[in-house]
């Protein structure tokens, strides 16, 4: 997004939701969601994997758009673990794809544009 009034309107929007004072408005949904986490691995502690993913989606899905993920079924939870699989099975092979087909982007230094995958 170029720098402008749309990018600074949605800073400023981002800045109200997440600076340092606006933080304690969600302990509460983490606190709740903390508090279903072991009831949830007591029924079920073979799946511990997905109740950890579904405690912190439930928490990214209040603070993000408002809403609570009911349960690991939730459509909405689905698109966004799917979603979150995709970017990092792509991204991840990309990169190095990136580096074997182009060897000189080795030589680029972090600071330059674009080359992110220097800095990680």
């Amino acid at each position: 997004m170029p720098y402008g009034n749309r990018w600074r309107l949605n800073r400023r929007i981002f800045h109200q939701a997440f600076h340092q004072a606006s933080t304690p408005a969600y302990h509460a949904v983490q606190l709740r969601s903390a508090h279903k986490m072991p009831f949830v691995l007591l029924q079920d502690s073979g799946n511990y994997p997905n109740h950890f993913q579904m405690f912190t989606l439930t928490f990214m899905l209040f603070i993000i758009y408002d809403c609570e993920a009911k349960a690991k079924d939730d459509h909405i939870a689905h698109a966004i673990t799917r979603y979150g699989e995709l970017i990092v099975d792509g991204f991840a092979p990309a990169a190095m794809m990136l580096m074997e087909t182009f060897p000189f982007l080795v030589k680029l230094p972090s600071w330059f544009p674009g080359a992110t995958f220097k800095r990680a």
